[in-house]
């Protein structure tokens, strides 16, 4: 299966429809609907063609990606955007996954397990920006990143997730206004 996109749909409040037996599919593109979940795409396994993003929501009242619980491959970066009921990530089984960029995200509390299986530990690039997050359990099995950025912040008090990032980080590492933050190590 190709690309799922379901853009700019505001009364949109269900995929259930979708429950078959695919368990590839392209990519995934979420934006501007009214979906509280992805009921309907549990079966997805690996997104295939993500030249940038292979999964993306933004602008949703989706509270979790948990539907995505069989979810384990992402060729391309997983993309959350100003989804501000998001309170966890819920994909716990990713094995193989470019990188995740999370922003505006004032709600989203915790990001545990998300990196716990991946196989590639050295991802392209992470972004944490205008989150709830108060550390980065979750990221804690990530072993090089060619970047990151983590911006605006406002609960984030420690960098605790980051331990076992080593080597070159030929992009560079940007912290900035992470007002709460006092632990580095």
């Amino acid at each position: 299966l190709g690309a799922i996109i379901f853009r700019d749909l505001p009364l949109l409040t269900s995929i259930a429809g979708l429950s078959n037996n695919t368990d590839s599919i392209g990519a995934i593109n979420i934006d501007s609907t009214a979906l509280t979940n992805l009921n309907g795409l549990s079966g997805i396994v690996r997104i295939t063609n993500g030249i940038f993003f292979g999964l993306r929501i933004a602008h949703t009242p989706i509270t979790s990606l948990s539907s995505l619980n069989n979810l384990s491959i992402v060729n391309g970066y997983i993309i959350l955007d100003d989804d501000t009921a998001i309170t966890s990530i819920g994909l716990n089984n990713l094995t193989q996954c470019s990188g995740f960029l999370f922003a505006n995200l004032p709600n989203l509390s915790s990001i545990a397990g998300l990196s716990h299986q991946l196989t590639n530990t050295n991802i392209s690039t992470f972004w944490m920006m205008s989150t709830g997050l108060t550390n980065l359990l979750g990221l804690d099995s990530l072993t090089g990143s060619s970047n990151f950025y983590i911006w605006g912040n406002a609960n984030l008090t420690s960098l605790h997730g980051l331990e076992n990032l080593t080597g070159n980080i030929n992009g560079g590492i940007s912290v900035w206004n992470n007002n709460a933050l006092v632990d580095i190590s």
